[in-house]
């Protein structure tokens, strides 16, 4: 076999390379061109001179695509070949790669990140082989038992050897000998991947060329069929006699017929009387698709989730996974009355959070978090969190029963009752309607649009929302335009978080579908005047009403309680409501709300002849002070509610260096002072304690700890009269102090305040050294038995939820519940993919820990062909760190990520079209511990451990 040699070209040295001499003959080189973000090369261009021919060659974006090109260079035995590179803009973005006849790569310059060199590059004299190997080889025609190869005679003709086996290990490979350009390989197996390639025998009998790269196909199996889908029908109003439509593929290559199918509902398969049912009697082809309607029905008129499942059974057939198509059908109840209305006090009524909702925070239930603390009727209402935060990266939906519209031909109105605390502009949520049972849905109203709608249009792709602080309790209306006669219509609330600032998201109550009517006013809101954490002795209330009517009211009567007590009835006098306006009315007559404690206020209209009654009460609650257990970990990144400082210069935030977000305040500049006072907190029992964690560090980067001098002190204080005075429980100074950059934790027996109401003041005084004061995890609870977590891993493979976390735990008060990252409650995780989970682990005094744990990749990047060189240095490292990553082919993208132990993505490196990288991860600005560098190549994966130590 006719060769020449190889040889790689420095990219900064011009090189003459003495190849074989061949008799003289044309052949065909080739120039391939790259750019890395597809603009183009910005001017710069490859000039190819071949003997006295000369030809430049460039990216433009008009006459390529603009990110690649690939053209034939024809030369001549023996003629000189020069490359040159010009340089224009952006050059860091190009290279290229030139190809010999026999296509060896002979010569390349530049890669991702780094130029071309300029000038001449490249010089050798051309090599024709005698024997060229031929072009253009093409698999076609596969079946389960033959494959047609072709290829091009490139300028001589055969024979030609043709090479082919399949791609396990041990699998003899097959040499046919041919004199066409076109050959019919023989019995393949089913289902069986097969790599050929073709060398030409050239006439002398004596002189073979090179083979062509490896060209790879699959066989398909002879007989293979299965469900693709089952026919959809809308979840509104289903019955017990629910007609099966399924859709039928071939996957194989023999046409099929005579198909057995079957169906079954929850497990338990339908009563299909064969053979006049559940057979397909037609004929399908090689990938077509068919459909078929059973007989047999099923009963889904029970409002409830069925899983439905419809499979074929096919002698003979190969593949058994495609055999079985399964979904889940929600039967919805379906309203046609109006007025509808549910408060939640009976349950969801229907209301249902959707399965393809991603991280969902949603529940029903009482509400206990710090702003959205109570219902806005009752005791129950939707909530994203009952007792806190939504979760990162959440889409949920939650989605309405059915409505029948067909008995009205005037446009109803939805209205209900709302309270949100989201990230603006980022965190959202919108309502959006169907008509045709949810299959399709489109967001309803815009910011100017109905009755406290929307107060937010973002361009982080939410668009118009609710998004921000509401204050409590709204009422919110809008018309469902064009959904008056229409049979299957559904609603769904839809909100979308992003991955940080996370609060407690929304509150949903008081949903009313109602026709337009003469006389209908209704209370959009109640509040009362003081809202100062301690109340008031002459508190006062104030309604908002609505009047959602035709004719303009006044003259009617308004009505308000406060928990059990009198019921207070006055009247508005003059104040005149005109048609879809609102009007405000305040209530003369006051109420004490100095008692700590919890309050729920109703408030409503009393409008003779009113035609709706449902939306007549508006509820509003509050509590004096916070409820035992009490915890802040600011980690929302601001002061949250009802705490306040008497400086004006504390902070919240972990810039520098703090292992999590804390409270600190640089002592050295403005007042030299430091005054946090917590929310009112009670009612505190014997067995109560306050804990809290703090640090003295050395101001800029946090890395040094402070030691305190005789005049630097941290005085935690306790008030029982809400505020007006602070008296010192616990001082800490030089003698009890102990200088590290680690949060020292502190805890402080408060059985002295049994049955009182407190708040705590942490007063620090500053006496000398520029620091920083950090305090961070401030808890009132029982005395905590510390809950062990270990466990045993299963790592997964790629692509797949087989991976597993089984949980040990000691310690802690009986009755554990467990809440991981992924939304699961249960003790263990069984099946899972790679990633990071985390799990809270709440006993029965409500003392909490979380813990993190790493499931791993099996069979990962590393152990892959393509992997030469993957090594992280030094590990572990007191500062930075180098990944060093090489292939044996370049691979298309690649990305690097450094997370903590909780998940939390720190860096991101992204290349393109690389062979090798050194990439620098610098380190110093975070604190020592355990850290994971993930690796990403063309769907591999690989997770590294890294160590920083301080």
């Amino acid at each position: 076999m006719t060769f020449f040699n190889t040889l790689r070209i420095s990219a900064a040295t011009a090189v003459c390379l003495t190849l074989a001499t061949f008799a003289d003959a044309q052949c065909s080189y080739r120039l391939e061109l790259q750019d890395v973000f597809g603009d183009g090369w910005n001017g710069s261009f490859v000039t190819v001179q071949r003997g006295n021919a000369i030809d430049t060659f460039t990216l433009d974006g008009v006459n390529d695509s603009g990110d690649s090109l690939s053209v034939d260079i024809p030369v001549v035995a023996n003629d000189s070949i020069k490359l040159r590179f010009t340089a224009g803009n952006f050059t860091a973005e190009n290279y290229y790669r030139f190809f010999d006849a026999d296509g060896t790569l002979i010569f390349s310059s530049g890669n991702i990140g780094t130029a071309p060199a300029s000038g001449l590059v490249f010089s050798a004299k051309a090599a024709c082989p005698t024997c060229p190997i031929p072009k253009k080889v093409v698999v076609d025609k596969v079946k389960a038992y033959t494959a047609r190869v072709s290829w091009s005679a490139a300028g001589l003709p055969g024979p030609y050897l043709v090479y082919y086996k399949d791609t396990t290990a041990t699998a003899a490979q097959f040499v046919i000998q041919t004199p066409d350009t076109i050959f019919t390989f023989p019995n393949l197996n089913e289902n069986t991947v097969y790599r050929c390639s073709v060398a030409r025998l050239c006439s002398n009998g004596t002189d073979t060329s090179s083979k062509t790269p490896a060209v790879q196909f699959k066989t398909f199996w002879q007989n293979d069929v299965g469900i693709v889908g089952i026919m959809p029908f809308t979840n509104c109003g289903l019955t017990n006699s629910e007609i099966i439509t399924v859709k039928i593929k071939n996957f194989g290559v023999a046409p099929q017929s005579l198909i057995p199918i079957f169906f079954s509902v929850n497990g338990a398969t339908a009563a299909i009387s064969a053979p006049d049912d559940g057979f397909y009697t037609g004929v399908i082809g090689r990938d077509s698709v068919a459909t078929f309607k059973f007989d047999a029905v099923a009963n889904l008129g029970t409002p409830n989730a069925y899983v439905l499942k419809a499979w074929t059974v096919l002698d003979n057939d190969g593949v058994s996974a495609n055999d079985t198509f399964k979904v889940i059908i929600t039967s919805v109840p379906s309203f046609s009355t109006l007025p509808y209305f549910n408060n939640f006090e009976n349950g969801s009524g229907g209301w249902r959070v959707d399965s393809s909702s991603s991280n969902s925070s949603w529940q029903l239930g009482a509400p206990n978090a710090a702003i959205i603390n109570a219902a806005a009727s009752g005791s129950q209402a939707w909530v994203t969190n009952l007792t806190g935060n939504y979760k990162s990266n959440e889409k949920s939906y939650l989605e309405s029963p059915c409505f029948d519209f067909t008995s009205i031909t005037q446009d109803p109105n939805i209205s209900f009752s709302i309270n949100y605390n989201s990230e603006l502009p980022y965190d959202g949520m919108w309502l959006e309607g169907s008509k045709n049972g949810g299959t399709t849905w489109t967001k309803i109203g815009t910011p100017t649009t109905g009755v406290n709608w929307y107060n937010n249009f973002s361009p982080f792709g939410i668009g118009a929302s609710w998004a921000g602080n509401s204050d409590g309790w709204k009422f919110a209306l809008h018309p469902l335009t064009g959904f008056a006669g229409q049979d299957s219509c559904r609603f769904r609330f839809v909100f979308q978080s992003d991955f940080s600032g996370l609060r407690e998201g929304f509150g949903l109550d008081n949903v009313a579908i109602n026709k337009p009517f003469v006389k209908d006013i209704l209370a959009a809101a109640a509040r009362r005047l003081d809202v100062s954490e301690c109340g008031s002795l002459q508190d006062t209330v104030r309604i908002t009403i609505y009047n959602n009517g035709s004719a303009p009211q006044t003259g009617f009567n308004v009505r308000y309680r406060v928990n059990s007590g009198a019921v207070v009835t006055e009247n508005v006098d003059t104040l005149t409501v005109p048609p879809q306006q609102s009007r405000v009315y305040t209530f003369q007559t006051s109420f004490n709300s100095s008692a700590f404690g919890d309050y729920a206020v109703k408030a409503w209209t009393s409008l003779v002849g009113e035609q709706n009654i449902q939306n007549d009460t508006a509820f509003f609650a509050f509590k004096n002070g916070r409820t035992t257990p009490f915890r802040e970990d600011f980690e929302s990144g601001t002061l949250p509610p009802g705490w306040s400082e008497a400086t004006n210069d504390v902070a919240v935030g972990n810039f520098h260096n703090s292992p999590s977000f804390v409270v600190y305040d640089n002592l050295y500049s403005a007042d030299k002072k430091f005054a946090l006072a917590s929310p009112l907190i009670g009612t505190i029992k014997t067995t109560d304690s306050l804990s809290f964690d703090y640090r003295y560090v050395k101001f800029s980067t946090g890395l040094d700890s402070t030691v305190l001098s005789p005049f630097d002190s941290l005085i935690v204080k306790i008030s029982t009269d809400c505020g007006a005075t602070y008296l010192p429980i616990y001082v800490i100074k030089k003698s009890n102090h102990i200088a590290t950059t680690k949060m020292k934790n502190v805890r402080l027996p408060l059985a002295a305040y049994d049955n009182q109401a407190i708040k705590i003041q942490f007063y620090a005084v500053w006496g000398s050294g520029d620091y920083y004061l950090d305090i961070d995890n401030v808890n009132v609870f029982k005395n905590c038995v510390p809950i062990t977590t270990s466990a045993v891993i299963t790592g997964a493979n790629s692509g797949q939820q087989n991976g597993k976390i089984i949980l040990t735990v000691a310690g802690g008060a009986p009755n554990l519940t467990y809440n991981w990252s992924n939304g699961a409650t249960t003790k263990d995780l069984i099946s899972v993919a790679v990633g990071n989970y985390c799990v809270t682990i709440t006993d029965g005094n409500d003392c909490k820990t979380t813990t993190c744990f790493v499931v791993p990749l099996v069979n990962d990047l590393r152990e892959t062909d393509n992997v030469s060189l993957l090594q992280l240095l030094p590990n572990p490292s007191n500062g930075n760190s180098e990944l060093q990553l090489a292939f044996r082919q370049s691979v298309k993208q690649l990305r690097v990520q450094l997370t903590d132990v909780s998940g939390r993505v720190l860096q991101t490196h992204q290349r393109r079209q690389t062979n090798n990288e050194n990439i620098l991860l610098p380190l110093e600005k975070y604190a020592a511990g355990l850290y994971f560098v993930h690796i990403w190549a063309d769907g591999e994966s690989h997770t590294e451990k890294l160590i920083l130590v301080k």
